[in-house]
């Protein structure tokens, strides 16, 4: 088995990593997708550097798949099958995992856009209790921030806080404890599986993208200035 996993530097992508670790199966790389011209996650504007920096400090190889900003689902479907293609050619990927928790149609969406390729689709977090999915990222020590957060039902005051038990806590009623309908995205910088640190701040800079119905507030990531 030569495994990769669709990736997006959350907790969700490394529940499931750490997930696929627990049954003794090893993970190749990471395969994320990126927008252009920003290079950054579309979900939450996460740099593609950030991204970098977190899969070798996991030990992954990274392979970006690029699309642009507000690419349409036709866009979208032949990018990722592409890139899913290559995988196949270069590394010889047999099989590749995803973060979905109980999204059926997103499940179903991803089965099939990849039907007809030789490879098998694996979903190690599937009908997974979210709170305890949630409880147990936080008691195995890893070390998360809030980057993003849909309003309703989260407001901008969300933005930048550590994915701990105080976050949990002061969740509304009716949010997912994992954000599984998109209220809320994290980044994960350090646990038990990543080899170092990854060195970021969460700046104050906060972007906001107006919906018909929602907005989302973004925090501005940044590699940390450490000193050498």
């Amino acid at each position: 088995m030569r495994i990769w996993l669709s990736f997006s530097g959350g907790k969700d992508s490394i529940l499931a990593l750490d997930s696929l670790y627990e049954e003794g199966l090893s993970v190749e790389g990471a395969l994320v997708t990126i927008s252009l011209p920003y290079h950054r996650i579309t979900m939450h504007g996460i740099q593609e550097e950030l991204i970098l920096m977190q899969t070798r400090a996991l030990g992954l190889k990274c392979h970006f798949h690029y699309i642009t900003e507000g690419a349409s689902n036709e866009e979208y479907i032949e990018s990722y099958r592409k890139a899913v293609i290559d995988l196949i050619d270069r590394y010889g990927m047999t099989h590749l995992a995803f973060g979905d928790i109980f999204l059926e149609d997103l499940r179903r969406f991803r089965e099939q856009m990849l039907a007809d390729l030789p490879i098998s689709l694996m979903f190690p977090l599937w009908q997974k209790n979210t709170r305890q999915l949630a409880e147990s990222f936080i008691n195995k020590g890893y070390q998360a921030y809030v980057i993003a957060v849909m309003e309703p039902p989260l407001n901008k005051s969300f933005v930048g806080q550590k994915f701990d038990w105080s976050f949990l806590k002061s969740l509304p009623e009716g949010v997912d404890p994992c954000g599984e309908r998109g209220e809320f995205h994290s980044f994960v910088y350090d646990g038990p599986i990543f080899n170092q640190p990854v060195a970021i701040e969460v700046t104050n800079n906060i972007k906001t993208v107006e919906y018909p119905t929602s907005k989302v507030h973004m925090a501005d990531v940044l590699p940390s200035k450490q000193s050498p």
